[in-house]
């Protein structure tokens, strides 16, 4: 049976023409969810139900760096140029080893993460605000003999 392979630098994030480095260590470096539920079902007194669609396709992307990386202050830069201009930013990523895809035309930072100093190297979390998001969660190609 082949086995399947997932490498984190094979993961591609484009922020804006930019692909940030320096990730924080941990499972959730990257992590991407929509705000809203795709369907809520709604239910008359007599037991009859209907599906709603819901058209949002808005979400957050959150993305942690070490905050030694020096993509920090590339994001930073690219906060105060956002916040005068108002222009939103599109968002790309996929797996080079898989099928997993997530792309977003329009993007706005949520904010300036919050800055902590201490002993050891922390984590800065970046939080994005996407429209329009597409997510395709797939799985990684196999390696080996088929």
């Amino acid at each position: 049976m082949p086995m399947r392979v997932h490498s984190l630098d094979k993961i591609n994030l484009v922020i804006g023409g930019y692909t940030p480095t320096g990730l924080a260590k941990g499972d959730d470096c990257i992590t991407f969810e929509y705000d809203e539920d795709a369907w809520a079902v709604q239910t008359g007194v007599d037991g009859e139900a209907c599906a709603d669609k819901n058209l949002s396709k808005a979400g957050k992307l959150t993305l942690k760096l070490m905050a030694s990386s020096a993509s920090n202050a590339v994001l930073s830069a690219m906060f105060w140029a956002q916040y005068a201009s108002g222009l939103p930013l599109p968002i790309f990523q996929n797996d080079g080893l898989g099928t997993s895809l997530l792309e977003a035309p329009t993007a706005m930072f949520q904010k300036l993460p919050a800055w902590t100093e201490g002993q050891t190297t922390g984590v800065i979390a970046w939080t994005f605000l996407l429209n329009d998001a597409y997510l395709f969660l797939g799985g990684n190609y196999a390696q080996g003999i088929v």
